[in-house]
């Protein structure tokens, strides 16, 4: 398919060219490539059923072609730099890995251009911990001006056939979903930046914290979903003015020909193309003037299938301050140390660039980041002549934090970096009509299509500066079983809450550790990381044990419905827990004693059938209205020991403001 640098597939694509030398990833946009018309005739497959459809689905498909037409003259030049961009071999002794800052210094270190990280894996480090108090103090400030917007990721993820992954009930004690927890943690951030604001400044109460704004990106499949969730529970207690969800752009799959795939005779293949175009929806919609004027300097971005991200971290925003991450053309991103070769993560590593300008030669490093397809066996398995540590270990949580005035250069540049996503697809045989079975596993992908990464905006910086955390924030969820499962982030999110409770003072019956099954969690609510639980566990806990904020405790007795609304398929069981267990989980206060439900049987069948508990032996209403009833009098939940937090009262933002 590929010779050199010229790609020549049946006619279709044109000669590449010369590269950018400017980065191995990146694309001249073309001059005078061929026209409109030209790009048409390429595509002109597509109208071949035209005269047999109907009205409706003639209207249909042009109203799609003239929606994909704008990406046809791409076509030629991202399939042949996505293909080449998959085999780096050649190249690849121009990759580096990033020097480390040194903090031991009481100046702040300089930071070279390119990739650099600051290694915060282990805070007990001699002197260290001041640093992280100094940038978690800058951070609140931050957060407390309201300095920051968050834009959460949620264009491309869903969890196979069960719909949009932050939408759905994954199986924690309190029901919630990814979106609210980060929505959750965001509220929990402003409460301890307005009580940090109300210590250092007495002015400060009267004047309250500033509102957080969110916005969602989503794609056109899912916008509806997100907006109609997002209103069913109130915006989990945000003002209305502060949440946007936008939808970001399709991309087509194509065949290796480079000719778009047609589903169904009316209708052209497409999919979701790709975080990285958050920042073109950001443009396109018009909204970097209304982060401006609402005196906004900076954007947090953040994946919404990270069960342990912590969404607007002050540390690593005060980190981004002291290091001067605010300047243009300079990003923050946050890491974590990989832990095998076949880990399926991006890594930050230094970009040696050559450019050629007559006859003057110049060299440059430039951030990247590498993403695992695109990297040869021989560089994932280098390793460290000293140490023996992976060599490209500085692992992506796909976390950023850039200049909102550097969004129309990251929306230019991201758009012509392409990188290759294959698909198992059904699809119409233009020469039968009849639709082709897409391929099992054994056999190879049959669409490619051209997608965009988020993590592309480095190509368009100066310098990229790392913050390399623990990994109990990287509980990545992608499938229902195996890596990054949602069983596999059930179990470390547990074990990350049990370790807060013991860190607090408290102990647990039998040492017993917290599982996927024996599940421990702590409401974003009542702590963000550990913080605010002194005190809390003067009894030992027994697991399962759910402790959740004094509003929510409030909201639950007043009888007034939890905001959760997860998405719940028809059909499947909550993941390795029996059905009886499962309907003990749903109506945790109805249980009288907690001993008895500490005895309960546990399912020890392996063998994860699904994802979602519907059981199919309901309680009956009259069951769920008396067990309400029993509960008016007693002072925590138990089952699931659900414990309310004696000292958060006022996390409803309407409170904090006024």
């Amino acid at each position: 398919l590929i010779c050199g640098s010229m790609a020549w597939v049946n006619g279709l694509l044109q000669p590449c060219g010369e590269l950018c030398m400017g980065s191995s990833h990146q694309v001249a946009q073309k001059d005078a490539g061929p026209d409109d018309e030209q790009d048409d005739d390429a595509q002109a497959h597509l109208l071949q059923f035209e005269e047999g459809l109907g009205l409706d689905q003639q209207a249909e498909l042009h109203a799609q072609l003239d929606y994909l037409r704008e990406d046809f003259e791409f076509y030629d030049e991202g399939l042949a730099e996505a293909i080449d961009n998959e085999d780096m071999g050649e190249v690849f002794h121009r990759y580096d890995q990033p020097p480390e800052l040194l903090w031991d210094l009481k100046s702040t270190p300089k930071v070279p251009q390119g990739a650099s990280f600051t290694d915060a894996s282990d805070p007990t480090r001699l002197g260290f911990g001041r640093r992280l108090t100094s940038w978690r103090r800058t951070g609140l400030q931050v957060i407390a001006e309201a300095r920051v917007a968050v834009l959460l990721l949620a264009g491309g993820i869903d969890l196979e056939d069960y719909g949009p992954l932050p939408l759905l009930d994954i199986g924690l004690l309190s029901k919630k979903t990814l979106l609210q927890l980060l929505f959750e943690r965001v509220k929990r951030v402003m409460h301890i930046a307005l009580a940090y604001g109300r210590s250092m400044d007495a002015g400060f109460k009267q004047r309250g914290v500033k509102p957080i704004s969110i916005y969602v990106i989503c794609n056109e499949w899912n916008l509806r979903e997100v907006n109609e969730f997002l209103e069913a529970n109130e915006l989990f207690g945000m003002r209305e003015s502060e949440v946007h969800v936008l939808a970001h752009r399709f991309s087509a799959l194509l065949d290796d020909r480079g000719k778009v795939l047609l589903e169904r005779k009316h209708k052209a293949w497409v999919q979701p193309g790709g975080h990285g175009m958050c920042f073109q929806a950001l443009v396109d919609d018009g909204l970097i003037p209304d982060l401006k004027s609402r005196g906004i300097t900076h954007v947090f971005l953040a994946p919404t299938n990270n069960l342990g991200c912590k969404v607007l971290d002050p540390v690593f925003l005060g980190h981004c301050e002291d290091v001067k991450v605010t300047d243009r053309k300079t990003a923050g991103v946050k890491l974590v140390q990989k832990l095998s070769p076949e880990e399926d993560v991006g890594v930050l590593y230094n970009h040696q660039v050559t450019r050629k300008q007559g006859e003057k030669i110049t060299h440059l490093v430039t951030p990247q980041i590498l993403e695992k397809f695109e990297t040869p066996q021989a560089g994932l398995k280098r390793k460290c002549p000293i140490g023996g540590d992976l060599y490209f270990n500085h692992a992506s949580q796909c976390v950023f934090f850039c200049n909102i005035s550097d969004l129309q250069l990251f929306r230019d540049s991201v758009t012509k970096v392409y990188h290759l996503k294959r698909h198992r697809v059904s699809h119409v045989d233009l020469e039968t009509g009849e639709t082709i079975p897409a391929p099992t596993m054994e056999h190879p992908a049959n669409a490619l299509q051209l997608v965009h990464f988020v993590s592309d905006l480095l190509d368009a910086c100066v310098k990229g500066v790392g913050f390399m955390c623990g990994r109990e924030e990287m509980l990545v969820i992608r499938a229902l079983v195996g890596e990054n499962s949602v069983r596999s982030a059930l179990s470390q999110y547990s074990k990350l809450c049990q370790s807060w409770i013991r860190a607090a003072g408290g102990s647990f019956e039998g040492d017993m550790i917290a599982s996927d099954r024996e599940l421990c969690e702590i409401s974003p609510l009542v702590s963000y990381a550990g913080e605010g639980m002194q005190g809390q566990f003067r009894e030992v806990t027994i697991l399962p044990f759910l402790m959740q904020s004094s509003a929510e405790t409030q909201r639950k007795k007043r009888g007034m419905p939890l905001p959760d609304g997860g998405m719940t398929p028809s059909v499947g069981y909550k993941p390795g827990f029996s059905t009886q267990r499962a309907e003990c989980f749903s109506f945790a206060d109805s249980v009288s004693s907690k001993r008895e439900f500490s005895k309960m049987k546990r399912n020890d069948d392996d063998a994860f059938v699904g994802l979602f508990a519907r059981s199919s032996e309901r309680i009956s209403d009259s069951q769920r209205q008396g067990a309400v009833a029993d509960m008016q009098d007693v002072d925590a939940g138990v089952g699931i020991r659900t414990v309310a937090h004696k000292e958060v009262a006022d996390l409803q933002l309407g409170t904090d403001y006024a």
